[in-house]
């Protein structure tokens, strides 16, 4: 899974070779992302008598972030996300579904959430969000956007841990990933005109993600309908191989 862009406000207090990293929350301000996610796993679908199902897929999209309100402290900030350009590869599970790839998905998907200095993005949501928007804002909630700061100052090189909240899809237990300092790389920089490139902080996320969701006691928490099969049961399990820069 990785998230490829990096804050064009970023705020580096140096001293000694150690850097503090921080993002500046300024009103108005606006960041462009390419969204890139990658998972394999398998649903289990016995309680069903049906066995087990791929459940591989691929998906990027374009993500612009607006930040719209600035608290008093400066310490955190309303934004409002805008997702475009949707592209999935549902892998042999759209084999299977007669060699479709492309999941109904609106054009455009506007979202709200909150964003801190230390990176931290929490309470997306999709007002009113129907159906595949909804389940997306789910996933949103379950995986990171964007990479946390270090709450001390690191070098080139340091490591610190990124914790995700524990959630329904990996079975209600906290996960456990490392963020790494690459340092400065050549990228594009919004600041810029067009077609230009600068230099920016490269920070690398790795790790893996255990999934072990009870797929029809999500779509109740959800609001979605289960149908006439209550006692149904349908788990998915596997791992999500987290390899990101930002």
């Amino acid at each position: 899974m990785v998230g490829v862009g990096m804050a064009a406000a970023l705020a580096l207090i140096a001293g000694q070779d150690t850097f503090l990293l921080r993002r500046v929350l300024e009103k108005g301000a606006k960041d462009a992302y390419t969204l890139t996610m990658k998972s394999s796993m398998v649903m289990d679908m016995g309680g069903a008598g049906m066995g087990t199902m791929p459940l591989d897929f691929a998906f990027t999209s374009k993500m612009d972030i607006a930040v719209d309100r600035v608290s008093t402290d400066g310490k955190d900030a309303n934004v409002t996300i805008k997702m475009t350009e949707f592209k999935y590869d549902l892998g042999q599970m759209g084999q299977m579904m007669g060699g479709q790839q492309q999941p109904e998905m609106p054009q455009e998907i506007t979202m709200a959430g909150k964003l801190d200095v230390r990176n931290r993005l929490s309470g997306v949501r999709i007002p009113n969000a129907p159906g595949a928007a909804a389940m997306l804002s789910q996933q949103l909630q379950n995986f990171p956007l964007f990479i946390e700061f270090p709450n001390d100052p690191v070098k080139v090189g340091d490591s610190w841990e990124v914790r995700l909240p524990a959630t329904p899809m990996t079975g209600n237990k906290i996960t456990r990933l490392k963020a790494t300092l690459l340092g400065e790389k050549s990228a594009l920089t919004p600041a810029l005109s067009q077609g230009e490139r600068g230099t920016a902080w490269a920070i690398k996320l790795s790790g893996t993600i255990n999934i072990n969701a009870d797929v029809m006691e999500m779509m109740r928490q959800m609001g979605g309908e289960v149908g006439g099969m209550p006692q149904m049961a349908m788990l998915m399990t596997g791992t999500m191989n987290v390899a990101g820069e930002a």
